[in-house]
């Protein structure tokens, strides 16, 4: 794996430049201070010329005039002295040149060591980083696979090849899809998108396809990279074939455990569920289950429209059973007259305890003389029933129809004025409502 190498050619490129660099710039600042120096020597070297033509001018006019002799003379003596001045400018300027060309020499001899010298510690750095780079990438023992964003192979460490049985060679440049099973392949285009977003995938178990053919299962960490400013992604591949294996052999061991825990579980739930719901003495349903499936059928009726019947039975002179046989007698008497009504019912009916001697019939899409009808049945059914200790026992039953409009309340107690009635014109009767 070259994953430094471009930046360490570079950084020895930089050097190179660096050096030719100012080299170049020593060069030229050397060639331009000549020739400006050369520009003014000439510029001066003219003027002197000009100067010397005037004064042999004005001394040959003078020597025809003599009265122009004095003029010659102030004009040779300002000359010369001009010439001075001149020549201590081109001496002073050269001295300027020189002076500045050694402190740019100075400046260049001492920059250009410490800034190589720093260049060579970056690249000696970066020559560290690749060998670190490649002795971790070697020597991993999980699979690492460098991949372009639309999902080309750019390498893959020594572990990944034997792993899934490819060279490098093999798969650079080719779409990971070779690696995947049919199923799998949907998968990845499904998380293409988070990768697209440089976002990681962490901990995907995954199928990949070995080059014999044989399915390898792993976990794959996806990490988003960047590498000279292109996106790539960083893949790392963990063989769990051995541990699915280990896994497959726990969970036959596990699983008649895990089937009788369950079942355990449901069994308590479903007893839970029943003692919440149900009166412990009778087994019939509890005044709270009644409660709630009233509220359901009310709810029923008034969406469709169906009818709803509900009876109250009371058992007959039940006091006296108290009183002549005992409680636990009584209590008897209660499962028993529970029993003989349930086994009387429909599976769509609801049978309660309301309390005391007291239960209640729901029975719903049963109109008036339906419900009527119902709880005759089972009025007789408990008359005809043997009560061992106690003898003979009846009860009266008070029916009423759910009318349009009207409240729980009101429904509940028009049944219960019909049981009134049954109660008081005789006992062992049914009145409907």
């Amino acid at each position: 794996m070259n994953a430094p190498a471009s930046s360490l050619s570079a950084s020895q490129a930089a050097i190179r430049r660096l050096r030719l660099s100012y080299l170049f710039g020593l060069a030229s600042f050397a060639a331009l201070a000549l020739i400006s120096f050369l520009l003014i020597v000439s510029a001066v070297s003219d003027q002197e010329a000009v100067e010397r033509r005037a004064v042999a001018a004005l001394g040959e006019a003078a020597a025809k005039a003599p009265t122009l002799q004095a003029e010659a003379a102030a004009l040779a003596d300002a000359a010369e002295e001009n010439r001075g001045r001149r020549q201590r400018y081109l001496f002073l300027q050269a001295g300027i040149f020189a002076i500045t060309f050694v402190v740019l020499l100075i400046g260049l001899v001492r920059i250009v060591p410490a800034r190589v010298r720093q260049i060579r510690a970056d690249v000696q750095k970066l020559e560290e980083t690749q060998s670190r780079w490649r002795t971790i990438y070697a020597s991993i023992s999980d699979g690492l696979l460098i991949l372009e964003p639309d999902g080309r192979i750019v390498a893959m460490n020594p572990s990944a090849e034997a792993m899934l049985g490819y060279r490098t060679d093999e798969v650079k440049g080719r779409s990971l899809q070779i690696l995947l099973p049919e199923p799998e392949r949907s998968h990845f285009d499904a998380v293409r998108p988070t990768l697209l977003r440089e976002e990681p995938l962490m901990a995907q178990e995954l199928l990949l396809l070995h080059k014999e053919g044989e399915v390898v299962y792993t976990e794959v960490d996806i990490n988003p990279m960047r590498w000279e400013g292109a996106p790539q992604y960083l893949a790392v591949v963990h063989d769990i074939t051995v541990r699915k294996a280990l896994e497959e052999r726990q969970n036959e061991a596990l699983f008649f455990t895990l089937l009788r825990d369950l079942t355990e579980k449901e069994e308590a739930a479903r007893e839970l569920r029943q003692r919440a719901t149900t009166d412990p003495l009778t087994g019939a349903f509890n005044r709270a289950k009644f409660d709630e499936r009233l509220a359901q059928e009310l709810s029923r009726v008034q969406r469709h429209g169906n009818p709803l019947t509900l009876a109250i039975l009371d058992i007959d002179k039940f006091k006296q059973v108290n009183d002549t046989f005992g409680h636990a007698s009584g209590d008897q008497v209660l499962s028993q007259v529970s029993a003989v009504a349930r086994n009387n019912l429909r599976s769509a009916d609801l049978f309660a305890r309301w309390g005391g001697e007291e239960f209640v019939v729901l029975a719903p899409d049963t109109d008036r003389d339906g419900g009527f009808r119902l709880a005759e049945k089972i009025r007789a059914a408990i008359e005809r029933h043997p009560f061992d200790e106690v003898g003979r026992i009846t009860a009266s039953f008070g029916v009423a129809e759910y009318r349009a409009g009207e409240s729980p309340e009101a429904f509940l107690r028009r049944a219960d004025e019909a049981l009134y009635q049954a109660k008081h014109g005789g006992r062992n009767r049914v009145v409907a409502a």
